[in-house]
């Protein structure tokens, strides 16, 4: 398990991760549900008070994208070796 730097350590949104991965939101999702991609998680409960965090929001951690998108540069690197 590798230790995240602090600005890894930070919830991206949706767009931010679509940006990152240049992926669409299906795709995104298709990819998670199927153990592929990072699993987005949820922060706080359901919405009771209007200024909590809007848990049917999905929130992802940046530092698992930037590692998720280094393990791609590994495979392709690594399958170049082979």
């Amino acid at each position: 398990r590798l230790i995240m730097g602090e600005s890894q350590r930070k919830f991206i949104r949706l767009k931010a991760v679509q940006e990152l991965v240049s992926l669409g939101k299906t795709r995104i999702y298709e990819m998670a549900s199927n153990g592929n991609f990072t699993k987005p998680c949820k922060l706080g409960s359901p919405l009771k008070n209007p200024d909590g965090i809007d848990s049917r929001i999905n929130f992802w951690i940046k530092g698992e994208i930037v590692n998720w998108l280094d393990a791609r540069v590994l495979e392709r690197d690594n399958a170049k070796e082979t």
